[in-house]
């Protein structure tokens, strides 16, 4: 008797960490079934505790494999447990509030499969109005990363070339988990991501690894999805306390690891004076205790 053959593994993972985004993921996950090639794509929902109906949706779409986290893990932590599972050599890396079209997958791909210097590609996102925002950029200088923890949208946005129609692929920075496909290989070369990050700066650091390698990022035009403004509700004073620390410490690492330990702590200082100089005392206290978004934090979100 033939023994029976083992299924080909999917050809990529598509990775999308959720918290309270159930209408979000309802319409990422749709959009990822209309997708062609739907047989070779494995799609895996870490789910960071949510307390929102996102708890019934493994039933409405059976096809993807729903990880429930007992504690809001953030995305790094979230993202390393899903890389774990996963069974692609090629992960698709999502946010929940992105729609992809059908041929999306497909041609990032193809894309990634031509270009043996890629470490990771990404599509080009339009607003639901059909228009470009900002969504790639030049990584950051260490004088930029106190700006950073005030205003994190102040990144320096590269604009995207999307004209005439199919340009070719371009190299940009860092593209944030929007939707980025990378090689499974360059991040079990890192040891998976640093959860020295919690749910910020997980992006910021794979970008800069891939740069200190001499690989690229690259955004393809061709390949389109669009991308919706965040469902999320409004959080607590105690909980916007939390997400500022977790960036500071983000932000923190990310300094210390690639500009050296003494501007690591020096930005650390900065972050702790100013939220004593602002009597934010509840701010003060995560800061000083290193609260971040890793199921360790007092608070939850």
């Amino acid at each position: 008797m033939d023994e029976q053959q083992a299924p080909a593994p999917p050809k990529v993972s598509v990775l999308i960490v959720s918290h309270n985004h159930a209408v979000a993921l309802r319409r990422c996950l749709q959009a990822l079934d209309r997708s062609a090639g739907r047989d070779e794509i494995e799609i895996i929902v870490a789910d960071n505790a949510s307390r929102d109906e996102s708890s019934t949706l493994d039933t409405v779409f059976p096809g993807a494999t729903f990880l429930r986290m007992p504690r809001h893990f953030g995305r790094t932590k979230a993202l390393n447990i899903a890389t774990r599972t996963a069974a692609a050599e090629l992960l698709l890396l999502m946010s929940p509030d992105v729609e992809i079209g059908p041929d999306t997958v497909r041609t990032l791909i193809a894309t990634l499969e031509v270009e043996p210097d890629a470490v990771a590609v990404c599509p080009l996102l339009r607003s639901p109005e059909g228009d470009v925002p900002p969504q790639v950029y030049q990584l950051p200088q260490s004088g930029e990363l106190y700006s950073l923890w005030k205003a994190p949208d102040s990144l320096r946005p590269i604009e995207p070339a999307v004209e005439p129609p199919g340009s070719p692929a371009q190299a940009v920075g860092y593209a944030p988990f929007d939707a980025l496909l990378v090689r499974k290989i360059f991040i079990r070369g890192l040891n998976y991501l640093d959860e020295r990050f919690g749910e910020y700066g997980g992006d910021l650091e794979l970008a800069q690894q891939i740069r200190r390698t001499g690989k690229k990022i690259l955004l393809v035009p061709s390949a389109t999805a669009t991308i919706y403004p965040s469902e999320s509700d409004p959080v607590s004073s105690k909980a916007e306390s939390l997400l500022a620390s977790d960036r500071a410490a983000g932000l923190a690492t990310f300094a210390g690891k690639h500009f050296g330990m003494i501007p690591g702590l020096l930005l650390r200082v900065r972050f702790i004076l100013a939220a004593l100089g602002g009597f934010q005392l509840g701010q003060l206290f995560d800061l000083v205790t290193g609260q971040k978004i890793d199921g360790s934090q007092t608070v939850e979100i």
